[in-house]
């Protein structure tokens, strides 16, 4: 649900936990935020428990008019932050150079392109292996189809779990099937997930008392659109030389460095999601939530909203919400309540 949260604080050297080096097997992730508060609180504990998130660095738009330190604060002790400012990442005299030029789309995606190789560049100088790039209302998972004998994706060495750190048990596995040969870049197959409302016994299913499953995205909203969209990226670090990083990321989130995670626009952007192993599950939400934002860059309107729940096929998907029980068994239900709360 929405929730009002303070205004930003002046001074982002007081919006950090100040980060340690990571584990090798642990995930970063670079996130850009723009009120989007409330798309955050589910969006940490699932990964928390779903790659399992451990760092993150994150950049809000200077247009942001709430501050997520709240929601941040709750995850002290679990996940390490830091917060940075946007002069952080531009080079000398672009900041003002786009923002001269009155155009909110460009200095949207001039930011987040400076921010993410400037991310990346941070994760790897402290030993990241896996940093991924997704918006806040993106949620990543292991492909279902590689339990399905009859589909191309089987793994027969790999049973889907939704346990704590899925995606890197996937890794894991995988690095060994390749040899320790691990790709440095995952593409990853988007799709909607549209404001379709399924039966409450269907949003209810495996969701403990004290919970309610239509607060949540992964419960609440089932319906996967079949139009295809722009993948997004996992890229590991480890492997990945310092200087082959540049000064901004090729395609933002899509294909962060472009010499590293090559992709020809349909084989890599338009992905089916029965070719990838990883996939991304892009939540609209609620009309109000969706409305919520002021976005420069695309049409944020109910008939926009409207158009992509109805312009393609959909079908039912339930296979996104069994993280919510195995999460409440890792962290106790008092605590996944306080971590959920709001």
């Amino acid at each position: 649900s929405l929730i009002p949260l303070r205004l930003i604080p002046p001074r982002t050297e007081q919006l950090k936990d100040k980060l340690l080096p990571l584990q090798r097997d642990d995930f970063g992730a670079c996130l850009l935020l723009f009120d989007d508060n409330h798309y955050l609180i589910e969006f940490f504990a699932y990964h928390y428990h779903v790659l399992p998130l451990r760092e993150l660095i994150v950049m809000m738009d200077a247009r942001s008019r709430t501050s997520p330190m709240d929601i941040l604060q709750r995850w002290k002790g679990r996940i390490k932050f830091e917060v940075w400012d946007e002069t952080k990442v531009f080079p000398e005299g672009k900041l003002e150079y786009y923002r001269a030029k009155n155009d909110l789309v460009k200095l949207h995606r001039a930011r987040q392109g400076y921010f993410y190789a400037e991310c990346l560049r941070e994760f790897k100088q402290r030993g990241a292996e896996w940093v991924s790039f997704v918006d806040v209302d993106e949620y990543i998972l292991v492909n279902p189809r590689m339990n399905q004998r009859d589909h191309p994706l089987y793994r027969p060495d790999y049973q889907q779990n939704d346990g704590p750190g899925s995606v890197l048990d996937f890794l894991r596995k995988e690095k060994n099937r390749l040899s320790g040969s691990v790709p440095f870049c995952y593409h990853m197959a988007r799709r909607d997930i549209v404001s379709k409302e399924s039966s409450l016994e269907k949003i209810n299913r495996g969701v403990p008392l004290g919970l309610n499953a239509t607060d949540l995205f992964t419960t609440r909203w089932l319906f996967v659109s079949d139009r295809r969209l722009t993948g997004k990226c996992l890229v590991n670090a480890a492997p990945i030389l310092e200087a082959t990083i540049p000064v901004t990321a090729a395609r933002q989130g899509h294909v962060v460095l472009s010499g590293v995670c090559p992709a020809g626009w349909y084989a890599k952007y338009m992905m089916s999601f029965d070719s990838q192993p990883i996939i991304v599950h892009h939540y609209l939400g609620s009309s109000e939530q969706y409305l919520f934002r002021d976005d420069p860059r695309r049409d944020r309107t109910a008939s926009y909203l409207e158009f992509k729940g109805s312009s393609s096929p959909l079908s039912e998907a339930d296979y996104a919400r069994w993280w919510l029980p195995e999460f409440i068994k890792s962290v106790g239900l008092e605590q996944a309540k306080r971590l959920l709360e709001h």
